[in-house]
């Protein structure tokens, strides 16, 4: 995986998820109605932007959602494994350690890379996003379904994984990960 950073000015305005309607708009950049890419890839377009910039978007029929900036605070009471331990609590760990095997890691890793992509012209996305479901299922996920949608004329499959809180279960964290 590469990281790519998406800006080195973070949060200096708001920012928004844009994707253009299809057939594309002949002569209107983002640029030209006031918006910053910050980073784009395929259907989807992070930019920055005011208010005003994203309601003119919408105006001309980009899909735009802006993203809430909401951050995490951190907590050393719970980020951390306590210094002092009880043997049974460092005998669970130990145990659960001795599980992990480079080798299954490796092989999982290489399992996904050879599957390629979901993406919509991938002759196995519908193989791929299966096996992501049943990965979740197998880590013991039960809330796991495939959500469906149309998009250059295939059908095309979200991987939607749901695992309750248990501190604020009425808040949702979504998380993403490339296709």
């Amino acid at each position: 995986m590469q990281c790519v950073i998406v800006d080195d000015r973070p949060w200096s305005t708001q920012y928004a998820i844009v994707s253009r309607p299809h057939p594309m708009q002949v002569g209107v950049t983002l640029e030209s109605l006031g918006a910053i890419i910050a980073y784009a890839e395929d259907d989807a377009i992070v930019i920055k932007g005011t208010s005003e910039v994203f309601e003119e978007l919408r105006a001309r029929g980009f899909a735009c959602v802006e993203i809430e900036r909401f951050e995490i605070p951190f907590d050393p009471a719970t980020s951390r494994l306590p210094s002092v331990m009880s043997a049974r609590t460092r005998s669970i760990i130990d145990s659960l350690i001795s599980l992990v095997s480079d080798t299954l890691v490796r092989n999982s890793i290489q399992s996904m890379q050879n599957f390629g992509t979901r993406y919509w012209n991938n002759v196995n996305r519908d193989s791929v996003s299966r096996w992501v479901r049943a990965q979740y299922l197998a880590a013991g996920i039960t809330d796991v379904r495939l959500d469906s949608f149309q998009y250059s004329g295939t059908c095309q499959a979200n991987v939607v994984a749901t695992l309750p809180g248990m501190i604020n279960p009425s808040r949702e964290l979504i998380v993403g990960g490339p296709s």
